[in-house]
């Protein structure tokens, strides 16, 4: 992959996790030239346990893959930082449901609250992003 330079975007999503709607607090980290024309393939990474999108290690990750022609996602989990709800402790039905429609933004099937899409994102097939996932501690569990 290329190394350069990126944008940072906050973004918000509101997505129903188990019974619950959640408001998610993200950064999309998005490469120099990554457009419709020219997509390229996501990382989803959220941080570990106390932390948020913040927190020195999950920005951190997210720019480090950026500068290496990834698109990430980069996300408070829920409980944490800006983002809503209670912890869940990665309860696949809430926290699980929940990193679902991140990635749901990243096919293009859904847009961020203010109405941004990720149409830049490289799709194996139409509403199959090639996306991977990676956190650390709690982010990674």
């Amino acid at each position: 992959a290329t190394t350069g330079e990126y944008s940072v975007t906050a973004l918000r999503f509101t997505v129903r996790a188990g019974d619950r709607t959640c408001a998610i607090d993200a950064d999309v980290y998005r490469p120099a030239g990554v457009d419709r024309a020219h997509p390229a393939p996501a990382v989803l990474t959220t941080n570990g346990f106390g932390g948020s999108k913040n927190d020195g290690s999950t920005n951190a990750t997210g720019a480090a893959l950026a500068r290496r022609g990834y698109v990430v996602l980069a996300y408070s989990g829920l409980g944490f930082g800006r983002s809503g709800c209670l912890i869940s402790l990665d309860h696949p039905g809430i926290d699980g449901r929940a990193a679902s429609g991140l990635i749901d933004f990243l096919a293009g099937a859904r847009a961020a609250d203010d109405g941004a899409r990720a149409d830049y994102v490289t799709l194996d097939r139409p509403g199959d992003p090639r996306v991977g996932m990676v956190g650390g501690s709690y982010g990674g569990a």
